[in-house]
């Protein structure tokens, strides 16, 4: 860092040397040392399986309470096509540690969707030892 005061005292500049970066679409500043700043949680873009899971939790709360009569209902109210409703109303019966897992990033590196939502056994230790937790 820099710092040079002009003579009348009526103005300071102040240099500091840092690098731009552009990773998916955005700027990222690249401290003088070489290093990267750390994202806080809310600069990370969301995550599609927290995303999923958020999605599922309230699609099963509105077929829970009768808001929405049927999945076929639903998926007419959201735009979109039963069987991916149906998909994504799978992730409603994920242990809570999963939940938890997905939540925190930790433990489900590489676990898609797809993973998620293919054959899910009904039990959560089942699940949680499919997974790795």
């Amino acid at each position: 860092m820099k710092v040079v005061v002009e003579d009348d005292g009526a103005a300071i500049a102040i240099h500091i040397p840092m690098a731009f970066r552009r990773r998916s679409g955005r700027k990222e500043i690249i401290l003088p040392d070489g290093t990267e700043p750390v994202a806080k949680p809310q600069d990370r873009p969301p995550d599609p399986v927290v995303v999923a899971i958020a999605r599922a939790f309230t699609w099963q709360e509105a077929l829970d309470s009768g808001d929405v009569g049927s999945v076929e209902a639903l998926a007419k109210r959201l735009g979109v096509d039963g069987s991916y409703v149906r998909r994504i109303l799978q992730l409603a019966s994920l242990s809570p540690a999963v939940v938890e897992a997905a939540l925190e990033r930790r433990g489900l590196d590489g676990i898609s969707l797809t993973t998620l939502s293919k054959d899910l056994p009904l039990d959560w230790q089942t699940q949680a030892d499919r997974l790795g937790l």
